[in-house]
């Protein structure tokens, strides 16, 4: 089937917006356009611009410009929608949801948030469709565990797993665990060459335990341990049968995301596909027509764009740090000084480093705490 990109040329001039042409797609939106309940029952609009337009908007609390003729909360809106949220036409291509640029005037409609097929989420790139495909994928794969798994959930939420009467209480919790092999069934036995060291935790007091044998009258050691039956074979079985379909499916699936990549990735054309890297360029070719130049010889088409990167990291990290530097001088010094100026600003800066000194012997405590914690906070912020 046709790329995204393909179809989207197809059914639309893909070239983006000047400033003007905006203005007057959402003069013609907001204006030709209404907002319906049934248009945003249908995915044209969101049900927030129905809200907000036909009710919200008319309350001066809500719209403070209600009244300011050169400020429209319609146009906002046609712009969030329009502009911002992704929208597709109403005509598909192989099944395929096409993605409208924005400012599109032809109708489209919004993607709906449940109903959008797999397939159409490749538009936003390879890594959101694999996404919601994994994910859609494990939900199946999980419930088919799940499923594998109840006769051992109702043979631990049994009698004859555990016959104590009071298990089932009415602590939502306890009722989860229920049906797990948690037994609450238990009881104390006499347990030689048990040390307290080994029972040594918050569960002390429930689980170990010191008595007189009524009989001998010596003192014997207990524990408290569970009555329910130990591990059967059964239900080992059906547990094995749950991690050998967690194997087989998640190794399926693997195979099967590894060749929706490669369809998605050629689906999808980006620079990447098209750009080459020469990793070992001639000392002196630095200049990028001559590359171009060079590169045409071997294409049928024609060299789009030709980037000579130069090894000059520590020349670029000095004039950052310099514009930085520049930007905190500015903000020290009074509004209005010319910092190109350097031999005024030798003056400019002696004369405020004195004020400063000044200013600073005359300062409180207070003051000077909140010079350093306070003021270089709201500094930052703006």
């Amino acid at each position: 089937r046709p790329t995204p990109a393909q179809q989207r040329q197809e059914l639309s001039n893909s070239d983006g917006l000047n400033d003007n042409e905006v203005d007057l797609v959402l003069d013609q939106l907001a204006e030709a356009e209404p907002t319906s309940f049934i248009g945003a029952g249908l995915g044209k609009q969101t049900w927030s611009r129905y809200i907000v337009n036909n009710y919200l908007s008319q309350y001066k609390w809500y719209n403070p410009n209600r009244d300011n003729a050169d400020i429209s909360l319609a146009k906002g809106w046609a712009y969030f929608e329009h502009f911002t949220l992704p929208r597709r036409f109403l005509t598909k291509s192989g099944g395929h949801h096409v993605r409208a640029p924005p400012g599109e005037t032809e109708e489209t409609k919004l993607y709906s948030a449940f109903l959008t097929p797999q397939s159409s989420l490749s538009d936003w790139g390879i890594g959101m469709g694999m996404y919601f495909s994994t994910l859609s994928s494990f939900v199946v794969i999980f419930l088919l565990a799940g499923i594998l798994s109840i006769p051992n959930i109702v043979y631990y939420s049994s009698d004859q797993y555990d016959p104590n009467p009071n298990r089932r209480i009415n602590f939502s919790l306890m009722r989860v665990l229920q049906f797990s092999t948690i037994c609450t069934s238990r009881e104390w036995v006499k347990c030689d060459g048990c040390e307290q060291e080994t029972w040594n935790n918050i569960f002390t007091d429930e689980y170990f335990g010191n008595a007189k044998d009524p009989i001998t009258g010596e003192f014997v050691t207990l524990i408290n341990r569970t009555t329910c039956l130990p591990a059967q074979y059964t239900q080992g079985m059906w547990n094995f049968g749950v991690l050998f379909l967690l194997i087989v499916c998640i190794t399926a699936y693997n195979i099967y995301l590894s060749k929706l990549e490669i369809r998605w990735d050629e689906d999808n054309t980006s620079a990447p596909d098209y750009s080459l890297i020469v990793m070992n360029p001639p000392k002196n070719a630095k200049d990028p027509e001559e590359w171009k130049g060079f590169f045409d010889t071997f294409s049928d088409k024609h060299v789009t764009l030709v980037t000579v990167a130069l090894g000059n990291d520590e020349l670029l990290n000095t004039l950052v740090a310099k514009r930085r530097d520049m930007k905190t001088l500015c903000g020290l010094l009074p509004k209005g000084v010319n910092i190109s100026d350097e031999e005024a600003l030798d003056g400019i800066v002696l004369n405020e480093h004195n004020r400063r000194l000044a200013e600073e012997k005359q300062r409180s405590c207070f003051a000077k705490l909140a010079g350093i914690t306070i003021t270089p906070l709201l500094r930052a912020l703006g």
